[in-house]
């Protein structure tokens, strides 16, 4: 129980503590050589430089080596550390037979238990002790107490042996109590008993010992000790316990029973028995006319045995007339066997694994009889299969087919499969276990056992991707169901076309084709755009694989641009035009976007071919039938390589290029039309009503020298000179037009 504390000291701070150190010795050195000094009369003060370096040099290894330096050994290889954990944890050579009990004797004298244990040990190790929850008063070991270690997980008591025999005796006082259970960890090899007023239960004629053993007084202790621990007020229950038992009626015939315990925690011991033709096989269980002895200690919950039985026609089961236990029947029959009863109806259908599992409650005394019978054979199919699956993943040179089918027979046999010509098997694999069988002929015969068979076969064709590829047709022999075909194409190719089974894919692309050139008819006859049929119909295709809406937005864009030069001279409201003029401008560089996310998706993309139904997408392509016959059935797709679709939409994208040159100049000549932007009138200015308006100062008018009528001008100047005269008069003369908006 000592305890030891450690105060750990960190690199850096062990560091700061050397100089410290070395600080305060030189400051010590340095007083006592001023001391010295002063003391001797300046006879040290010429020797101070030559003793300087000196002392220098004693303190510098203390500065330098004051550090600790981290230091480990080498780390032992794996091989070894593994070696020396495999030594420290290796069991004793002796296993489980290190510690027997050979005999045991016990005994009851005067309400005193006494169990006498001869233990022989090999090695020195630890023992479990019969009862759990240090049940006995004193345990001694030869002769002298013994040394409790602990309680094991499931509740026995630990003591620990050295190597030899010994003599170990446990003790108990049973006053006051009329059952004891005890259970023995280890089973003694001979037992015997002497008991007086007691009864033990468990021990057999040949002296061998059950693991579960009970004591019961013949006689109830009445003394008065006995009566002061008892409650005056408690009851006595007595033991109760429920048996079921399940008949397993297959191709062999067996027998579970369960005992449940249905009364509170005591100790138990029963005789159930057994049925007719019934033969335990379970060992250690104590057997005697047809009965078995059971023995639950207070904490055992159940207990169980299994037996065997030979079939026969008629069965009877018959209830015990007992108030000691209610019995329970199951009848687990399998599909090869009829049964037939008589006697009172089953109450309930379990179902465990998908069985039908039929439960009877007989009440004590009742019986029921059973017809077995085998149902006779009918013609018909031995073997049908249920689904099968194929998938296809060609590639450049060779293709990799997958068959995975299932198989359900009655019997075992043989059965042949037809596979296509020019192939190269890979494997074969029943039940997740691979086996080596060979192709003879393009035939794969494979063993079939009774029951469901789960196979697997993989093989190789040498075959190229064709523009029209068609799987390979297999013919498994027999008519199945559940078929299915899963194609895979690599990411190369352009799907076109598919066909096979009714349940499959479909290319909507050509669909929407129809669509497209619907549309292009439509706005080809729209008179805003200088597009035609024929390039609506080319614009549309490229756009086919983006979006939809962005595919839209270049559509409005051009009939707003055409919407905008026939009626933007009508806007008269400044506002509103401006705001006009700006969405034109979004709505442009949004088009623009769509436009070069489209080039974009046509050149670096896949080609989107909508493909879809039955689960396929992309390039996985299934087909499903539901019915077939001995041949399964085919699926065919008409692909091309994908450098045509990177072809055709470089071409496409020269065509939008060279057709959007002429779509802007037409757009800005729309954008632009009348004016690209309105700018309000300045407003006027508005003179207030109490100011009065002031007449200008009176000018001095000029004097006007009448000319003389029959004058004319004597030279060309002068005429011209005067026609511009007459001409600034007349527009000084001339009121201001009024503001109009």
């Amino acid at each position: 129980d000592q305890e030891i504390t450690f105060i750990l000291l960190s690199p850096m701070i062990n560091t700061v503590l050397s100089f410290v150190r070395v600080l305060l010795l030189a400051l010590l050195i340095t007083g006592f050589l001023r001391q010295c000094l002063i003391n001797g009369k300046g006879k040290w003060k010429a020797a101070a430089p030559k003793v300087a370096p000196v002392l220098l040099f004693l303190l510098l290894p203390t500065i330098l080596f004051s550090h600790p330096h981290s230091a480990r050994a080498e780390v032992p290889p794996p091989e070894l550390l593994q070696e020396l954990q495999e030594r420290l944890l290796a069991p004793p050579e002796c296993e489980d037979n290190c510690a027997a009990i050979n005999s045991s004797f016990i005994k009851i004298d005067k309400d005193l238990l006494q169990i006498e244990l001869r233990v022989d040990s090999l090695i020195r190790g630890a023992i479990p002790l019969p009862g759990k929850d240090r049940l006995f008063d004193q345990i001694l070991l030869d002769g002298r107490p013994a040394k409790i270690i602990r309680l094991s997980k499931q509740g026995y008591t630990l003591i620990r042996l050295e190597p030899g025999s010994h003599l170990l005796v446990l003790k108990k006082d049973l006053h006051g109590a009329n059952e004891l259970s005890l259970t023995f960890p280890l089973v003694p090899h001979y037992s015997q008993a002497e008991l007086s007023d007691w009864s033990l239960s468990g021990l057999r004629e040949n002296g061998a010992l059950n693991k579960q053993i009970t004591l019961s007084r013949i006689q109830p202790d009445t003394t008065e000790h006995t009566k002061n621990k008892q409650n005056p007020n408690s009851v006595h229950i007595p033991a109760f316990v429920q048996v079921e038992r399940t008949l397993h009626i297959g191709l062999e015939w067996s027998v579970t029973t369960r005992v449940i315990r249905r009364s509170p925690n005591t100790v138990i011991t029963l005789d159930i028995p057994l049925l007719p033709g019934e033969r335990v096989t379970t060992d250690s269980l104590h057997i005697k006319e047809g009965q078995v002895r059971i023995n639950m200690g207070p904490n055992q919950q159940s207990f169980s045995w299994h037996s065997a039985m030979s079939p026969v026609d008629s069965l009877t089961f018959s209830a015990t007339e007992t108030s000691s236990w209610t019995e329970v029947w199951f009848l687990d029959v399998s599909p090869i066997w009829h049964v037939q009863s008589e006697g009172f109806p089953e109450i309930n259908q379990t179902n465990p694994a998908g069985k039908r599992y039929p439960e009877y409650h007989p009440y004590p005394g009742e019986s029921i009889q059973l017809r077995i019978s085998r149902p006779e054979g009918v013609d018909g199919p031995t073997m049908t299969i249920t689904r099968s699956l194929m998938k296809i993943k060609p590639g450049q040179r060779a293709s990799d087919v997958s068959l995975f089918f299932s198989i359900t027979a009655s019997r075992g046999l043989r059965h042949t499969i037809i596979l296509p010509p020019d192939i190269d098997l890979q494997k074969t694999v029943i039940n997740d276990q691979e086996l080596p069988l060979q192709l003879e002929n393009n035939r794969l015969v494979i063993p079939v056992q009774p029951g469901k068979q789960d196979i697997e076969i993989n093989w190789l064709s040498e075959q190229d991707i064709p523009i029209k590829l068609v799987t390979q047709a297999v013919d498994l022999g027999i008519e199945s169901v559940n078929s299915s075909i899963e194609l895979t194409l690599p990411s190369s190719r352009w799907i076109l076309l598919a066909g096979g089974p009714r349940m499959g894919p479909a290319v909507l692309f050509w669909g929407e084709l129809l669509v497209f050139i619907l549309l292009a008819f439509l706005l080809g006859r729209i008179k805003l755009t200088p597009l035609s049929t024929l390039q609506w119909l080319l614009l549309s295709l490229g756009l086919s694989q983006i979006p939809a809406p962005l595919a839209a937005l270049v559509v409005i864009w051009l009939l707003l641009l055409g919407l905008r030069k026939e009626k933007g001279s009508e806007i008269t409201q400044i506002v509103t035009f401006n705001i006009i003029q700006v969405f034109l401008i979004l709505i442009t560089f949004a088009a623009l976007a769509a436009l070069f996310f489209a080039i974009q998706q046509g050149l670096l993309g896949h080609p989107d071919m909508q493909i879809g139904g039955n689960g396929s997408s992309g390039h996985t392509l299934r087909w499903y039938q539901d019915r077939n016959l001995s041949i399964l059935p085919t699926a065919w797709v008409i692909t091309v390589p994908l450098l045509v679709y990177r072809v055709s939409m470089l071409l496409w994208a020269l065509w939008l290029a060279l057709a959007l040159l002429k779509w802007l100049r037409w757009g800005w000549d729309c954008f632009s039309d009348t004016t690209t932007w309105k700018q309000a009138l300045p407003k006027k200015k508005v003179i207030p009503k109490n100011k009065k308006k002031t007449a200008p100062p009176a000018r001095s008018a000029p004097k006007k020298v009448a000319a003389p009528a029959n004058t004319a001008p004597t030279t060309k100047q002068e005429a011209v000179k005067s026609t511009q005269q007459k001409t600034s008069q007349q527009s000084v003369s001339k009121k201001p037009p009024k503001d109009t908006k």
